[in-house]
C-alpha cells in the first residue's frame, strides 16, 4: 500500500500570483482634491504623470470627486482617445473587477465621461472603447463646444 504524504510546499492559488504581479496605486479624490497628487495637476497632467507612469496595473481612487473634470479640460482629453499608449487601469476601490491593462485614450475617454455625469470616476472601472464610442464621443464634443465642420 502506497502511502501519500504532503511533502511539497502549499501550492498558491492562481490569483494570489497574479495579483502579487500586478501594480498597485491608491489616491483618495476628496472634496478637498487629489489626495497625494499635486493639487496644481488638471486631468490631463492626472493622466500622464500618474496613471500612466505606471503602464500596466491598477490605479485605485477610492471615493469620486464631483466637478474636477472641467470643460476646459474636454478639449484636450478629447485629443488623446485615440492614443493607443499603455496605462492602468482606474477603478474605484468598491469595485470587483479589476482592468489592469488599459491605454492613454481609454483613460481620457473615461475622464470626458467624468465631465458628462459630474463625477470622476464616472463609473466602478475605465471600460475599452472600440472606434464607434470614440466616434460617438467626438461627435458628442462637436456638438457640445459649438464646433462647426465648415
Amino acid at each position: 500500500m502506497r502511502v501519500m504524504t504532503n511533502d511539497r510546499p502549499p501550492a498558491v492559488p492562481l490569483w494570489a500570483t497574479v495579483l502579487a504581479t500586478i501594480s498597485f496605486s491608491s489616491v483618495s479624490l476628496a472634496s478637498d482634491g487629489l489626495k497625494g497628487i499635486d493639487s496644481s495637476w488638471q486631468p490631463v497632467d492626472f493622466l500622464r504623470q500618474s496613471v500612466c507612469a505606471m503602464p500596466s496595473g491598477i490605479y485605485t481612487i477610492e471615493a469620486p470627486l464631483r466637478g474636477w473634470v472641467q470643460r476646459d479640460d474636454v478639449a484636450e482629453l478629447i485629443n488623446l482617445i485615440d492614443s493607443t499608449q499603455p496605462c492602468s487601469g482606474v477603478v474605484l476601490a468598491v469595485s470587483s473587477r479589476l482592468r489592469v491593462h488599459s491605454t492613454l485614450g481609454d483613460e481620457a475617454a473615461f475622464l470626458v465621461e467624468g465631465y458628462r455625469q459630474g463625477r470622476y470616476p464616472p463609473g466602478l472601472t475605465s471600460v475599452g472603447m472600440d472606434d464607434g464610442d470614440r466616434a460617438a464621443l467626438r461627435e458628442w464634443w462637436r456638438v457640445e463646444s459649438g464646433a462647426t465642420d465648415d
